[in-house]
């Protein structure tokens, strides 16, 4: 009834590690359920899985700090105090996952105001007869499977589906991907290959690299798809931990490395 109603549902899958088909409304017919994942990507260890996940987006894991910046890896989110106060705060859970995907999907009718369930369903799983454009990064195992449903929700291919729904032409538009986003360099093994990507459309352009200290370098300083090396020279530095950032600057947006 709700999705006859035009209504879009969005549902967290939960976070007790177990199945999540009898759970209310993750596993009910016509939710978009989601699944959590923390910053490398992968299912966190508390988020829900089973038949009726249909989608994964970032969670969250307040207990670990992958990306060594000294925080823990949480969803920064709002939230109100009992007492009224409006404020932000991190959390982690599929609760802070849903609402990346319930995010999209008002970007999606924003571009495309007739989406409909239907249409979000058969954008996720690939079948949609209108588009080709997948709105998802398949994670996991290849296609379907029960941890990431359809894989990761991708904004700007969501978008550029929309589109191509609501006129039939993509938003050309460029968006620029560095992976890995965190690394750990030593004197033993001061080199790493980062992989720039271009997750839109059209050409990717990197106008400059930048680090914000001196130990740290990017090879090449510009250019646009392909390998990049990031070194760290540890001479004349002294034993210890350091921190430090690459920078990237494109025509499709700035990406950060934590080294």
């Amino acid at each position: 009834e709700v999705r006859a109603a035009g209504a879009i549902v969005v549902a967290a899958a939960g976070n007790d590690d177990r199945l999540a088909d009898n759970d209310s409304p993750a596993g009910l017919d016509g939710v978009v359920t989601v699944s959590a994942t923390d910053y490398s990507n992968d299912r966190t260890s508390y988020s829900n899985f089973g038949a009726t996940v249909d989608v994964a987006a970032p969670g969250g894991d307040q207990g670990v700090d992958s990306n060594g910046d000294g925080y823990p890896d949480g969803v920064l989110s709002t939230v109100a105090t009992d007492g009224g106060d409006l404020t932000y705060a991190m959390a982690s859970g599929t609760s802070m996952a849903s609402p990346h995907v319930a995010g999209v999907i008002a970007l999606m009718k924003a571009v495309y105001s007739e989406l409909s369930a239907q249409d979000v369903d058969l954008l996720l799983a690939g079948t949609h007869p209108r588009t080709s454009s997948r709105i998802t990064r398949d994670l996991g195992s290849a296609g379907y499977d029960q941890f990431y449903g359809h894989g990761l929700i991708d904004a700007l291919a969501a978008v550029n589906a929309a589109a191509e729904l609501d006129n039939g032409m993509p938003v050309a538009r460029p968006a620029i991907r560095v992976e890995p986003l965190a690394v750990q360099l030593t004197d033993s093994q001061p080199s790493v290959a980062l992989t720039v990507e271009n997750a839109g459309t059209g050409t990717l352009n990197i106008s400059a690299v930048d680090v914000d200290v001196p130990w740290l370098s990017v090879s090449p300083g510009s250019g646009g798809t392909g390998a990049y090396t990031l070194t760290a020279d540890a001479t004349g530095l002294d034993d210890g931990l350091y921190l430090g950032v690459a920078s990237f600057s494109s025509n499709g947006g700035a990406a950060t490395v934590t080294v």
